[in-house]
């Protein structure tokens, strides 16, 4: 069958038109995989779609305790990879040929591209719209392959007791009015208005109680556990806890009310907020969202399972390759000289590089970025300077264009105007100096904060490692913030204080970088340990692998010792034929090497002896 035949298949590619699935078809491809051959690993971001053409695939499992179990199979025209289309969310399963199969695959990528030229094929996939609005809730801050599980705001009740307030003020209001009214104290026209203007108050102030509550979010995502905390968008607060660093969960009720209407507070505590635990307070059904959570809990360590499983078997057959297959180490080459050609000055570029060097809030240097305080903290630190160099020009203005204080000394309006520029000019260069070298860094390893004063007066630096970090949080405490999109960044590190980047400018944005790293720096921990566990093991393997063939070689030396003289060459022939036949993990007799040199000894009962006794 053709690619258009298979994709009409698939049921929620069925109402694209002709022209359409002819474009989809066009960025599949065809592949081939061997008996055996991963096609998707447990955990990893399902970045492909795939429809089987030929032959069957294996589904197999990691559970949170490392152990895996088989899943099903697929067969020609079926499919798997759905969540491609939508968030790109870790496969739950490692799928494998049985078999040669022939899939027809699509990555992501390719797709994204297509849709940028033909949006219209969306709209005629319903079904992965819907998914997608399921899976992402509409929040815009969710990295690649992150969902939300759970949403929640804080009890209906709660919402009640947020807008008795402004109905109480409503209703004593109305009774003021009322008794005005009746005793004849204020009627007709005034009255009306000061009705009028007492009900906007208390329905706007019902409405920010209102939309206070609802804007207020309790998040639960297969990545993270997030408290948003905003005002009708002009104020924001969202701290936040990595699914991998939660350590324990308490459910909190207080009163038989609460209990009455299953209202209780969950604290989540991670090993950095031991005395400041992030809690979704006053919520519905907190033991259900607390099991919500130990549900992503547990598969986030089945997929790290399953990542760990795979990253083992691959290390281990790296390791293995020379040793069982015989393939020679690759040898080293004198690298060439590279071929130097002077490039192009960009001025452009170059212009661009120094504006952000001296005036920029976020520098990028290959893995480390550097990010400076908002532009509204240098303005807060330079306005008296301002205000000075404002008036130095104030009173050279006031000497030019007013004939009046030309009457009075040039002199004096000189030496005024001179000090107030000088000095407002010195205080501008020095609070520039002082924002400029105020710096939040983040690399590969490390978060730092770096305060300077200028010219080297005094400095403080404070380095924290990824490894140590439990939790970002972000703020935007008020209007202004919102408005021009700064605040703080507060990063929790286990066993110290935390360290608060202040008045940054768009903090969500590097809370999202700093949990991107702390993804990176963990898998990359993981590969070196996986390394290292591989290495061991496969060192184990070929030393027993050596100690078998040095038994081997002692026996055939005792029969060489104990047999005939009529039958010591055949014995000797077969030995030689015995080592020739040895894995490369044994080494050989290099070329014009004498037999001292053999690592292949001629007694090797007496070389374990001397092994064993060392």
């Amino acid at each position: 069958m053709n690619t258009i035949s298979r994709l009409r298949a698939v049921p929620f590619l069925s109402h694209l038109r002709p022209v359409q699935l002819q474009a989809l078809a066009e960025i599949f491809t065809r592949e081939d995989f061997i008996a055996g051959e991963d096609i998707i690993h447990q955990g990893d971001l399902t970045s492909h779609f795939f429809i089987i053409d030929e032959g069957y695939v294996h589904f197999r499992k990691t559970d949170a305790e490392g152990f895996e179990k088989p899943a099903g199979t697929k067969g020609p025209g079926e499919f798997f990879g759905i969540k491609m289309f939508t968030s790109e969310e870790p496969s739950e399963y490692t799928v494998e040929a049985l078999g040669k199969a022939t899939l027809y695959a699509i990555a992501r990528a390719a797709f994204d591209e297509l849709i940028q030229q033909r949006p219209d094929i969306l709209r005629f996939m319903p079904e992965v719209n819907e998914q997608q609005r399921k899976l992402t809730m509409g929040f815009s801050w969710l990295t690649p392959g992150e969902t939300i599980a759970v949403t929640t705001h804080r009890h209906i009740a709660t919402l009640f007791i947020t807008l008795l307030p402004p109905l109480l003020v409503g209703l004593v209001a109305a009774g003021v009015l009322f008794g005005l009214n009746a005793f004849g104290i204020v009627s007709g026209t005034p009255l009306m208005v000061i009705g009028v203007v007492a009900l906007i108050i208390v329905v706007g102030w019902g409405i920010w109680s209102g939309g206070d509550w609802a804007d207020d979010d309790f998040i639960v995502t297969n990545k993270r556990v997030v408290r948003a905390d905003r005002a009708l968008g002009l104020r924001e607060t969202r701290d936040e806890i990595p699914i991998s660093k939660i350590q324990s969960m308490t459910v909190v009720k207080h009163g038989v009310v609460s209990a009455f209407i299953d209202m209780g507070s969950l604290e989540i505590h991670s090993a950095g907020k031991d005395a400041n635990s992030l809690v979704f307070d006053r919520i519905a059904r907190a033991e259900d969202l607390k099991k919500d959570i130990s549900k992503q809990v547990m598969l986030l360590r089945a997929f790290e399972q399953a990542k760990e499983r795979e990253r083992f078997r691959r290390h281990v057959g790296k390791e293995l390759r020379h040793y069982v297959l015989k393939e020679p180490l690759p040898q080293a080459t004198e690298p060439t000289a590279p071929t130097i050609t002077k490039p192009k000055t960009d001025w452009v570029k170059k212009l661009k590089d120094w504006w952000k060097s001296w005036f920029g809030d976020e520098l990028r240097r290959g893995e480390t970025i550097t990010w400076r305080k908002h532009w509204i903290a240098l303005f807060g630190q330079i306005r008296l300077w301002l205000l000075l160099v404002a008036a130095a020009l104030l009173v050279a203005a006031i000497y030019a264009f007013i004939p009046l204080a030309r009457a009075l000394p040039g002199t004096a309006f000189f030496a005024v105007g001179s000090v107030l520029f000088l000095a407002g000019f010195a205080g501008l260069a020095y609070q520039w100096e002082d924002w400029r070298n105020d710096i939040y860094q983040i690399n590969e390893r490390e978060i730092i904060d770096v305060e300077r004063r200028p010219f080297g007066l005094n400095e403080r630096s404070t380095v924290a490692l990824l490894a140590n970090v439990q939790d970002v949080r972000a703020k935007r405490p008020n209007v202004l913030h919102a408005v021009l999109n700064y605040g703080n960044v507060e990063v929790q590190v286990a066993g110290g204080d935390p360290l608060i980047f202040y008045d940054v400018a768009r903090p969500q944005m590097i809370v999202e970088e700093i949990f991107r790293r702390l993804e990176v720096f963990r898998v990359k921990k993981m590969e070196r340990e996986t390394s290292i566990q591989s290495r061991q093991i496969v060192d184990a393997l070929v030393a027993y692998h050596r100690l078998l063939i040095a038994e081997k070689h002692d026996a055939a030396s005792s029969e060489t010792t104990v047999s005939p003289t009529t039958d010591a060459a055949n014995v000797v022939d077969a030995s030689a034929r015995e080592v020739a036949s040895l894995p490369a993990a044994v080494p050989q007799l290099p070329s014009g090497a004498t037999a001292s040199q053999n690592q292949i000894p001629t007694n090797g009962k007496a070389r374990r002896d001397e092994e064993l006794a060392e």
